[in-house]
């Protein structure tokens, strides 16, 4: 027995040392196995799927988000769980079980990192056999979508055959950022095989454990539960992108029929709000679809009827069937006729709940089919993450990124330089939420590590609404600083001193601050007058309180901003208009966007405006500006799905700002939003009230109402064909002044320049649209400059002789180029229309007139290759005034003699036109000297030296119009003896026929009435005098008659004999007889119509009616 014994322990030992001969040979074998793996995957750019993504939650205050976050996750129920703040998110691992209809989620520990994860899968794989096939989709491929090859293409320019070869970049490993050492080069000389990023060092437990495995990969889930509150819609956009699947929440209890019909709209109104959201904020450039929705009813503990579901379900169909967002909406039981538009979950069972477990494996099979879920990502991609992960700091230098890529073998994306492949990784990391990164020039250098520790919660403790969310730093700051605390809560306006209350646990105060600047959370406030503070305060618009206090003043003029996706816009503007329930039914306003508008108008408004911002009426959906003296009102019609522009003055101009700054807004916020302008069809004059209707007119684009107007056509509106002319007059107060054609009845400033090639055109247009952007008095400042007013097919200088008569204050150009050609005139020489206007003005200041007179002076101009930087002196040398001829022009003065006729009096004598006499007339008024204006060299100077002039001059011209009587002026002539002023605004002066009293009275009748009138002279006349100058005269026929003819575009019958006197020899004596013979009006004719009486009858005593003369 005991050699028995014996026998069999040396079997068993035997069998023992072969058992391990066995194993030492299998293990050789692995070995081996593993090196010749590793050894021909090193040679291959490897890549892997990164199983990453996100559930987003969404929905109302109060809808059960975060309860239903929690039953997700296997976390027990609570009742009454305090509102969501900001946002918060949790890392979660979906684990599928083969084979089984039910997932597992739980709570993901992060034990590997993401390359050593990826390294141990690669190599498990190819042991079994069973590797993925090459040529799978590109991770960049999501960020960048582009046809193939197309990559190196867009990103670096072509070689030119003049510059050679394109020699390589330098690495940026070579220049790592300050502070940062130099990390040592790889050693090549190793024979150890590398995947991926570098030397691996393989983890064979990791290699055995996915052996052992099912071989299914888990999926990761980012868990984002946001605010419902709308203080926080500020904060949404800069979260939400097409990485992940969207749940919007919503308490069923609200779409009931027993609910109230305002309950339900609002319910219905929240969910239309987050569709339209989600669509814009995550559609994909190339599918053109948003990301995948799922609609989430909570209580079902109260509402758990099936009937109640199938009712809510059909009254969401018949909302949202035709909405962009619907097709892509996930139903709760995908097959049969019996199927859901949304899932009814009862958060309280947890995912005991029926719905809710389908509901996990809805979110589950979704996001496995994202095309950004199965695209490949580079091993060395991976490790760059890996290394940002377990950077503890909340923030790093785009520098910084840049070097841990080089150092893990970026560039790796064939034809991308290093740059651009890393910004295509921050994109793809940001978008999954790891990281923030806007490549955008303000905010580019930044890479934020930790999202939820730099920005949100930092963020949230400013925007939440302090009566809703009581936290610990408000109870704090309220106790340290209660006034300033008072301020944040009554009209959100936020003291530096309380940053220290806030933000006690929080570092990086002035990069966060800035981050929340630029993205219009925070508004700097610029303290002028009493209201000036020593420490920094900033506005939060998201906090601005709910109504306004102060009565709204009535507008002159309203326009709208009008939102939609860029599909619903283009159509839009295809045709240049748009019916208003259209807006109402297919616009879309964020409710996070009029904030940012807010923020936008307030920081212009401290840049032109001299009034405080907390003096302004500042309100959360109406809010009074200014900018300059240009005031105006915002208001959000949320009904409406737009936004009230209301003018408070007439200011046409502030409609483009306001419009490029809500641009600018969306494009920070909601890119694929698009927003225009608009105004009523019948023309923008509203009452206050929200419950308007009929067809909006869009003011920019290819079909819009501006270039409408510019290219002198006409608009179709609905069944109305409105032509130009009406458009122009429809819509005067939304048209920028440069498109308003013709006459208006008074002017500011008349700009009076010589049309020329250099910088005398250029000036006074750039000043022309400055001075329009003024207000003086409440009103915008009215100018009129030729190119802008006079109309074709009119005599033009009737028009500006008009226009002059009527301005305030004349702003001469004087300087050498338009004086050239008054240097060679001669008395005989053709008229100069720009001596005529200045002429005309010293004419009129000698008859008693106020007007301004501000000239604008300067010499030659000194050109360069950057252009007009300076000028010369106007005062001596050959551009000297002095110099210029001291004899009147005779056209000049034969022109000013019948516009003003006998009112101009002695002032047409030589001595008071002379060339020489009248340019000393403007100059002796004070004026800018523009050869004083003084700026730096450059390639920028010509450009900085025209807007420095123009901004100088602005300042002046209307500081001098303030002083002035608001009034219009009046006309300096009565109106029976001034006929060019008084003319209709398409009738030109005509001669009156030669003939006598009869057969004048005659011609006038017809010119009135149409026919010859019968009966009486007296009646006759009577008649006449009551139709053209609104009541009967007295005195003689001739004069009576004389002031019919001169309404009407006649000549009387004394200036028509003044000018048949006129010849070669007698200009100048026939010029004093005009002169004499119509001063004093009346009474000169009076005298003529005397003498004339006593010529044809023989003696000085009256006649009756029947025996005056014909002739």
């Amino acid at each position: 027995e005991e050699r028995k014994a014996a026998e069999r322990r040396a079997a068993e030992q035997v069998e023992a040392m072969a058992a391990v001969e066995a194993s030492t040979s299998q293990d050789l074998d692995n070995r081996a196995k593993l090196r010749l793996i590793l050894k021909e995957m090193s040679n291959k750019p490897l890549k892997r799927k990164f199983m990453h993504s996100r559930a987003l939650f969404v929905g109302e205050g109060r809808s059960g988000k975060t309860s239903l976050s929690h039953a997700l996750q296997g976390r027990q129920f609570v009742k009454d769980l305090s509102s969501t703040v900001g946002v918060e998110h949790s890392l979660l691992e979906v684990v599928k079980a083969a084979m089984e209809a039910d997932g597992e989620w739980r709570p993901y520990e992060q034990r590997h990192g993401e390359l050593e994860q990826a390294q141990a899968r690669l190599v498990c794989e190819e042991m079994q056999g069973r590797s993925a096939p090459a040529g799978g989709r590109s991770i960049v491929e999501c960020v960048a979508p582009r046809r193939a090859g197309a990559l190196q293409a867009d990103n670096a320019a072509p070689p030119s055959s003049k510059q050679g070869p394109v020699q390589p970049q330098p690495s940026v490993q070579q220049q790592p950022p300050p502070g940062v050492q130099q990390p040592p080069p790889p050693d090549t000389t190793t024979d150890e095989a590398t995947l991926g990023s570098g030397p691996v060092n393989l983890n064979m437990d990791l290699v055995f454990e996915y052996q052992k495995g099912s071989g299914k990969e888990p999926l990761k889930l980012t868990i984002w539960d946001f605010g419902g509150q709308e203080v926080f819609y500020t904060l949404h956009h800069l979260f939400l992108s097409e990485f992940g699947v969207y749940l919007v929440c919503f308490n069923m209890e609200w779409l009931l029929h027993t609910a109230t019909d305002a309950v339900v709209e609002r319910c219905l109104e929240f969910l239309r709000f987050w569709l339209d959201s989600i669509l814009v904020h995550t559609k994909n450039a190339s599918s053109g679809r948003g990301a995948k929705t799922l609609l989430v009813g909570t209580h079902k503990d109260v509402v758990h009827r099936r009937q109640d579901h199938e009712r809510i379900s059909t009254r969401l169909v018949e909302r949202f069937g035709g909405h962009p967002a619907w097709p892509h909406l996930v139903r709760c039981v995908p097959t049969g006729a019996s199927g859901l538009h949304f899932f009814p979950v009862d958060n309280t069972q947890g995912k005991e709940d029926a719905a809710t477990r389908e509901l996990m494996r809805s979110i589950e099979r979704e996001v496995e089919q994202e095309d950004y879920v199965q695209a490949e990502m580079p091993l060395e991609w991976m490790a760059v993450f890996d290394e940002l992960q377990r950077d503890n700091r909340p923030a790093m230098q785009f520098s910084e990124l840049l070097h841990i890529a080089s150092k893990h073998g970026l560039p790796a994306v064939g034809g991308l330089p290093l740059e651009q492949e890393v910004k295509y990784l921050a994109r793809v990391l940001a978008g999954l939420g790891f990281i923030m990164y806007h490549d955008e020039p303000s905010l580019a250098h930044l890479v934020v590590l930790d999202p939820a520790r730099f920005l949100i919660r930092p963020a949230t403790r400013l925007v939440c609404d302090p009566g809703l969310h009581v936290l610990k730093q408000h109870v704090e700051a309220e106790r340290k600083h209660p006034a300033l605390f008072k301020l944040y809560q009554s009209k959100g306006i936020f003291d530096e001193r309380l940053f220290e209350s806030f933000w006690a646990d929080i570092p990086h105060h002035e990069e966060l601050k800035a981050f929340m600047t630029i993205f219009g959370l925070l508004v700097p406030i610029v303290g002028k007058g009493a209201s000036a503070s020593a420490y920094p305060r900033y506005y939060i618009p998201s906090l601005l309180t709910k109504k306004s206090h102060v009565p709204l003043q009535p507008a002159t003029q309203s326009a709208f901003l009008v939102f939609a996706v860029e599909e619903e816009m283009d159509e839009w503007e295809r045709v240049g208009q748009v019916a208003v329930e259209a807006v109402a039914a297919r616009g879309f306003l964020p409710m996070g966007v009029f904030p940012r508008v807010l923020g936008k108008a307030m920081g212009k408004m401290q840049e032109t405006s001299q009034r405080a911002v907390e003096d302004m009426d500042l309100a959360a959906h109406c809010a009074h500006f200014a900018y300059g003296k240009h005031h105006f009102r915002l208001v959000s019609l949320p009904d409406q799905r737009c936004v009230r522009v209301d003018l408070l003055v007439e200011s046409p101009m502030v409609l483009r700002t306001v419009l490029d700054q809500t641009r600018a807004a969306l494009a920070e916020c909601v890119k694929d939003l698009r927003c225009n302008l608009a105004v009523h069809e019948g023309g923008g004059r509203l009452p206050h009230t929200d419950a308007w209707s009929g067809r909006l007119v869009l003011l920019d684009g290819a079909k819009g109402l501006w270039k409408t107007v510019e290219l002198e056509k006409g608009l179709c509106l609905g069944l109305e064909d409105v032509s130009h002319a009406e458009l122009t007059r429809r819509f005067k107060g939304v048209l920028p002044p440069h498109l308003i054609r013709g006459l208006l009845d008074w002017y500011h400033v008349f700009l009076s320049y010589r049309w020329t090639e250099g910088l005398d055109p250029e000036v006074v247009e750039s000043l022309c649209y400055s001075l329009s952007e003024q207000v003086v008095h409440g009103q915008a400042v009215r100018v009129f400059l030729d190119k802008w007013r006079l109309e074709d097919g009119r005599d033009f200088v009737h028009d500006f002789v008009q226009a002059l008569i009527m301005s305030k204050m004349l702003v001469p150009t004087i300087s050498f180029a338009a004086l050239a050609r008054m240097f060679a005139l001669l008395p005989d020489s053709p008229r100069d229309n720009l001596l005529l206007e200045w002429c005309l003005f010293v004419v009129l200041r000698s008859l008693g007139q106020s007007r301004e007179c501000l000239p604008i002076m300067w010499g030659r101009e000194d050109t360069s290759e950057h252009g007009v930087s300076s000028v010369s002196s106007l005062f001596g040398g050959d551009t000297d005034p002095a110099k210029l001829p001291a004899g009147p022009c005779l056209a000049v003065r034969a022109k000013i003699q019948e516009v003003l006729g006998g009112a101009a009096g002695a002032n047409l004598s030589d001595e008071a036109l002379g060339v020489n006499a009248v340019v000393a007339s403007l100059l002796a008024y004070q004026g800018h000297r523009c050869w004083e204006t003084k700026v730096q060299g450059g390639p920028a100077a010509g450009a900085r030296f025209k807007q420095q002039l123009v901004e100088e001059l602005t300042r002046k011209i209307v500081a001098r119009l303030e002083k002035l009587d608001p009034a219009p002026p009046q006309h300096p002539i009565p109106p029976a003896a001034a006929p060019a002023v008084a003319l209709p605004a398409a009738v030109s002066p005509q001669p009156a026929p030669v003939g006598g009293l009869k057969e004048r009275l005659s011609r006038a009748e017809k010119e009135c009435f149409g026919v010859e009138q019968g009966g009486a002279l007296t009646e006759r006349i009577e008649q006449l005098e009551s139709l053209v100058l609104g009541e009967a005269k007295q005195g003689p026929f001739p004069a009576r008659l004389d002031a019919i003819e001169a309404p009407i575009g006649w000549r009387t019958s004394g200036r028509q004999s003044a000018a048949d006197a006129h010849s070669a020899g007698e200009r100048e004596e026939a010029s004093a007889n005009t002169a004499a013979s119509e001063d004093d009006g009346d009474e000169a004719v009076k005298a003529t119509e005397e003498r004339q009486q006593t010529s044809d009858t023989g003696q000085g005593a009256q006649v009756e009616e029947s025996d005056l003369p014909t002739d």
